[in-house]
């Protein structure tokens, strides 16, 4: 019976040792599992930030392409109304849109194609209001009519609630 007593014995500690073993594996697979996906949610939290801060930036480089386009835009209107309106017959300079073609660039490169395009149809509608290619007042219409639509793509593009909508 002492053979018997010292089998079970050593069984008993066998079994002991495995299910320590066992143990330890299961709880360090456990720990790593627990770990990867605590790195997951930080790796994916990270990227939402730099996400974030990435649109934050566009967003703000976009407005700021926008906004020098519509202060050209609004200089040079002024300075060409005394020709455009006859007041004054000197030729206002070689290349009317000079001033225009920088902030057209900026608004190339961060504005929508639907912005950039209704961009250039400001640019256009400048040149044949302030040349007069028509001769008539329909320049002007279609002027404040490119200007509007530029502005209202602008709004839209940029998320800025309007009392119409």
């Amino acid at each position: 019976m002492n053979s018997d007593s010292a089998s079970l014995t050593l069984l008993v500690a066998s079994i002991g040792v495995v299910g320590t073993l066992a143990g330890t594996l299961t709880a360090q697979i456990w720990q790593k599992n627990v770990d990867d996906q605590r790195w997951k949610r930080e790796l994916t939290r990270e990227r939402d930030a730099w996400r974030r801060e990435e649109s934050r930036r566009y967003y703000e480089n976009e407005r700021e392409a926008h906004f020098q386009f519509l202060r050209a835009w609004q200089r040079l209107h002024r300075e060409l109304w005394p020709f455009a309106h006859g007041e004054q017959t000197a030729a206002p300079g070689v290349d009317l849109l000079s001033d225009l073609h920088e902030p057209y660039l900026g608004v190339h490169v961060f504005g929508t194609k639907e912005s950039t395009r209704l961009a250039g149809a400001c640019m256009s509608a400048m040149r044949r209001w302030a040349e007069r290619a028509d001769g008539s007042d329909r320049t002007s219409d279609q002027l404040a009519q490119a200007y509007e639509d530029y502005v209202q793509r602008v709004r839209l593009d940029l998320g800025v609630v309007t009392d119409s909508g």
